[in-house]
């Protein structure tokens, strides 16, 4: 059988998503294989199968190590700052970009003012927002962390919101009008309902960025029983050792709730990619 061009067009794009998978699931296998096994033997075999896979780890990394936070505690506090975040962020940024839709003209401005936040390093934040932080007495607060990653989440979110609610169907939302519809009340009762898978998909993907931000976390939450997960990862390094079994161990169980997030928010995430195609 002779292989066409289109053929062998479409063999390639198979093959190349294929490496591409295959090199997006080699660092999540590596930890998956590094945290049945112990320090010295990821030090001797860091990509090899493990010979006596041992589970302990999970239980080290659960419990914590000695004099420091429970792992599960670390995810009671990603799971809040994570929550208010995306809640207050995505929430104010589907608001913000259904007005700019609205008003692209009279609000021209304002869409360049979100980008424009896009491109401003967040180091440059990091001194004067430990000052606010300190002076309003809220330092080792997750709920505090989370406000602060809304208002990190709000540019984006603004910006990609704006872009879906350009092409939404304007003929709804003037049928609405006509019936004595206000615009809030379009938004509240059309616009949002219809377009849920995407919003669900932002809120998704700020959670998954937002999960695993540790800069701030850094700067913000002094105390230990405060930390989110990236920080309590590092609380099994010293000065002396490593407990690589162990980190590892954490670094998996990390994973696990963002994975289910996924799964359960998986037919939203489809329909709100397809959704622009099927208006």
């Amino acid at each position: 059988m002779k292989l066409t061009l289109k053929r062998v067009g479409g063999l390639a794009v198979v093959a190349a998503l294929t490496l591409w998978t295959l090199a997006a699931l080699l660092p999540i296998v590596s930890a998956v294989l590094a945290s049945v096994k112990t320090t010295d033997a990821i030090t001797a075999s860091p990509l090899g199968i493990p010979a006596n896979p041992t589970f302990d780890n999970f239980t080290r990394a659960w419990n914590g190590p000695l004099y420091g936070v429970p792992l599960w505690k670390t995810m009671i506090n990603s799971a809040i700052a994570v929550s208010v975040g995306v809640g207050v962020g995505v929430s104010v940024g589907t608001v913000a970009g259904y007005a700019l839709a609205r008003n692209p003209r009279t609000l021209s401005w304002l869409n360049r003012y979100f980008v424009l936040l896009l491109t401003v390093p967040q180091i440059v934040i990091w001194v004067p927002l430990f000052s606010l932080a300190s002076d309003l007495n809220v330092l080792s607060s997750p709920a505090a962390l989370g406000l602060v990653y809304a208002a990190l989440v709000i540019p984006l979110s603004t910006v990609l919101m704006r872009t879906y609610f350009a092409s939404f169907p304007l003929d709804l939302i003037e049928a609405a009008k006509v019936d004595g519809a206000s615009e809030t009340y379009a938004l509240a009762r059309i616009v949002i309902p219809m377009s849920k898978g995407t919003i669900g998909l932002v809120a998704l993907l700020q959670a998954i960025m937002l999960w695993n931000e540790l800069a701030l976390a850094v700067i913000l939450l002094l105390e230990p029983d405060s930390q989110t997960i990236p920080l309590g990862l590092t609380q099994f390094r010293s000065q002396f050792e490593v407990e690589l079994g162990p980190q590892f161990a954490g670094l998996v169980l990390a994973i696990v709730p963002m994975i289910m997030l996924y799964l359960i928010a998986n037919r939203r995430i489809i329909s709100g990619m397809r959704l622009g195609s099927l208006r």
